[in-house]
This record gives C-alpha cells, structure tokens and sequence, in this order.
C-alpha cells in the first residue's frame, strides 16, 4: 500500500525558515490624533546608566535613540509617546564586558530594543515660562519584560522643539536579568538610568 502524499511545502513558507521572520519595528507607527507630533532627533538625544559593583562603579550609554511623542491639542497632560534605544548599541567602555552583557543578559539577538511607551502625564508644577515638571505613566519594556512605570521628567518648550529629561531606577531582576558579573565582580541589582530626549517637527528635523 503506497503511504499518502503528501501537499508540497509553499514556497513562501520555506523562504520564511530559511531568512527567518523579520523583527518588528522598535515603535509602532504614530496615531493619528488633533495636536503636534514631534519626531525624537537621535543626534541631539541621549541615554545613560550608571552601575555600583563591588568596589567600584561604572557607567554606560547608548546609540541612536529613536521614537516618537504626539501632545494633544486639548490637555498637556493627554500625551501619547513611544522611545527605544537598540540594546546592542549599549556601551560601557570595556568590550569584553559590553559583549557579556549584550549576549548573556540583554540577549539582543531576541530583545533588540529597550522601549518605553507613554500613555499620559500628569503635571506636577510649572516653574517658568515654558518649562514643566511631570510624571509620565506607561510601560517599560526591558529584555522583552513590560512593567508598569510612573518616571519624572521635566520638560522645556522651546518652539518647535521639545526637550525632556529625567533620573530613574531600573531594577535588573525586574525584568528578569541576572546581575551581570565580570571578572567576579558582580553587579548590584539596581541601575540608574538619565534620559535626554529632544523631539521637533519631521519638518524642523536636521
């Protein structure tokens, strides 16, 4: 007795294992909605953490950020925003330690971004003349784990631009990374992150 045939494998489906499935993008697109929306200027804006060892302390920064920010027409406080940075683009000065952490800890190849999506604000004071202090509300996503976060920034309007900046705590374990040894020397849990982002118009972008 001759076994079943087989259907033929689609085409479509093997060139898809083969070149495997492509990543999504680091930010949805922007929505649609009455107000301004400002694009992030990867060349003006920055990303920092600083770490406590064992003994000493280091620090480390990141590449080009990217992402976006949309205020409502309506309510300062009704923003909506999304920034990520490329994990692998995370550097501290010691190459060795840069390629332990990218490939046991952040594991980029299946992690490649670190993001923050804002879904509100609420402000906290104004102490000048287009100048803002808040707390933004939203997800921050770290090694594929979301968690729920309310970070301070303050902002300066200075037309057409807008620039943020703000100081948090990340917990690594938080987000289920093991504390990063490098020559025996372990990591404490809890790194500081400081943000600096500048947002224009796509038409007021260098």
């Amino acid at each position: 007795m001759r076994p079943p045939r087989r259907a033929p494998v689609c085409l479509v489906t093997l060139a898809l294992l083969f070149l495997g499935a492509a990543p999504p993008p680091p930010c949805p697109e922007p929505p649609d909605l009455p107000g301004r929306l400002l694009h992030v200027v990867p060349e003006k804006s920055s990303i920092r953490f600083d770490a406590d060892a064992v003994l000493h302390t280091f620090a480390g920064e990141g590449g080009e950020v990217e992402g976006w920010i949309a205020l409502s027409a309506r309510d300062p406080e009704e923003v909506l925003a999304c920034v990520a940075v490329p994990a692998s683009s995370l550097r501290t000065g010691i190459s060795m330690r840069d390629h332990l952490m990218r490939q046991n800890h952040l594991e980029v190849e299946q992690f490649p971004y670190l993001r923050f999506t804002v879904r509100g604000a609420r402000i906290l004071e104004r102490p000048g003349a287009g100048v803002l202090r808040a707390e933004v509300l939203g997800e921050l996503t770290v090694h594929g784990v979301p968690r729920e976060r309310s970070l301070p920034v303050e902002v300066t309007l200075e037309e057409p631009a807008l620039t943020a900046v703000g100081s948090f705590p990340v917990r690594l374990s938080d987000h289920r990374i093991g504390a990063p040894a490098f020559l025996f020397v372990r990591m404490r849990d809890q790194v500081m992150v400081s943000v600096r982002l500048v947002a224009a118009p796509e038409e007021g972008r260098p």
